[in-house]
C-alpha cells in the first residue's frame, strides 16, 4: 500500500533484479556480495540529494526478505534493518518479514557512474544465441542508443505482438520462437527480450522485476498492490542519464492483450443488473481494504488515542451511505 502522493504511471516498485543470462537462456540475479567483491571500483555515487517528498507502505507479512521501494528512494524508519544494494538500487531485509510493517521512504536524486567492467558484465550473454537473433541486431542496429531501443518499440507495437499469460513456449530457443514466430508472451518475455537485444547491440542493460501499477483505493485515498500487480520491465545504462526504465510490454496495443489475471470480470457481465454487481463488490473491496488500511496506519503507530477514536468513528459510520459511492 502507497499513499497517493504519486502519479499511478509512475508507481513501479522494484524488488529483484535480473543481470545473468544462463546457458538454458534462463535469467538470474547478482548478488549484491559478487558485484561488490568484483566491481566495487566499478561503481561511484557521484551525488545524492535527499528530495522533499516522502512515502509510506504498509507490507503484508510475506515470508521474504524483499523490501518493495520507488528507484531513488531510501528507508527513513528504524523498526526494520535492511541491507542497501547500491548495485541494484533496492532493499533487503536482515529477517523474514513476518508480521504488518509501517514503512516510510524518502525520495532523493542520486547520480552514479559505471567504469567499464561492469558496464561489460552488463552486456554479458552466453555464446548459443540464435544466429537469427545476432543478424536481426546487426540489420536493425542503428547510430544511437535512443534510435535502437525506438526500433525494438516500432517492433512491439505493430500490431503483431500480443500479451498473453498462456504463451506457446518452445523450450529449445525460447526467445527466438517468441521474437519471430509466436509473438505472444507476458511482461517477462518483453524484458528479456529487449534486454537480449540491447546486449547485442553492447547496450548496457537488465531486467527489474517488482510491482506496477496498482489500484487506487478512492476512499482512502491510496494504492494497493496484489500479487497480479507483478510486472517486469528493464532498465538501460546512459552515461549522462543512469539507469533508465524502458517498459516494453507498454508496447503492446490495448487490443492485442489476450488475456489477464481480471479478465473474468471484465468480461463477465453476467450479474451487471444486480446489486451483486463488480461495481457493488469494488465498493466493498475498497471499504474493507480501507478499514484494513487505517487501523493499520493506527495500530503501527502505538496512539492508544487515535485508536479509540477511530473505532469511535466506525461505529458511528452510516453503511449504507458507504455502499451508495
Amino acid at each position: 500500500l502507497i499513499n497517493n502522493n504519486f502519479k499511478k504511471e509512475n508507481l513501479y516498485f522494484r524488488v529483484k533484479i535480473f543481470d545473468y543470462m544462463e546457458k538454458d537462456q534462463s535469467w538470474r540475479p547478482s548478488s549484491s556480495y559478487y558485484l561488490f567483491s568484483e566491481f566495487k571500483n566499478s561503481l561511484r555515487i557521484d551525488s545524492n540529494e535527499d528530495l522533499n517528498k516522502n512515502y509510506q507502505i504498509i507490507l503484508e507479512p510475506y515470508k521474504k526478505k524483499w523490501i518493495p521501494s520507488l528507484k531513488n528512494s531510501k528507508l527513513i524508519t528504524n523498526d526494520i534493518q535492511i541491507t542497501k544494494d547500491y548495485f541494484n538500487q533496492s532493499s533487503v531485509s536482515r529477517e523474514l518479514i513476518d508480521r504488518k510493517k509501517k514503512l516510510i521512504f524518502q525520495m532523493n536524486k542520486s547520480e552514479y557512474s559505471l567504469d567499464g567492467p561492469l558496464k561489460s558484465y552488463y552486456t554479458l550473454l552466453p555464446e548459443n544465441i540464435s544466429p537469427k537473433i545476432k543478424d536481426w541486431v546487426d540489420k536493425n542496429n542503428v547510430s544511437t542508443k535512443e534510435e535502437f531501443i525506438e526500433k525494438i518499440y516500432k517492433r512491439f507495437s505493430d500490431g503483431s505482438y500480443f500479451y498473453n499469460l498462456s504463451p506457446q513456449i518452445n523450450s529449445n530457443n525460447k526467445y527466438e520462437n517468441f521474437f519471430f514466430n509466436s509473438k505472444e508472451g507476458y511482461c517477462e518475455y518483453y524484458a528479456g527480450m529487449f534486454v537480449l537485444l540491447t546486449r547485442l547491440a553492447q547496450i548496457p542493460s537488465r531486467i527489474v522485476t517488482g510491482y506496477y501499477g496498482g489500484d487506487l483505493n478512492e476512499i482512502g485515498n491510496f494504492f494497493q498492490f496484489k500479487q497480479k500487480d507483478t510486472h517486469a520491465w528493464a532498465e538501460v545504462w546512459f552515461d549522462e542519464r543512469g539507469w533508465v526504465r524502458i517498459d516494453p510490454t507498454r508496447a503492446i496495443p490495448n487490443s492485442n492483450i489476450r488475456n489477464s489475471l481480471n479478465n473474468y470480470f471484465v468480461n463477465n457481465d453476467k450479474f451487471s443488473s444486480s446489486i451483486f454487481s463488480n461495481n457493488f463488490f469494488k465498493i466493498m473491496n475498497f471499504y474493507f481494504n480501507y478499514v484494513d488500511f487505517v487501523w493499520t496506519q493506527h495500530l503501527l503507530s502505538y496512539d492508544d488515542n487515535e485508536r479509540k477514536n477511530f473505532i469511535k468513528e466506525l461505529l458511528s459510520l452510516n453503511f449504507s451511505k458507504v455502499i451508495i459511492w
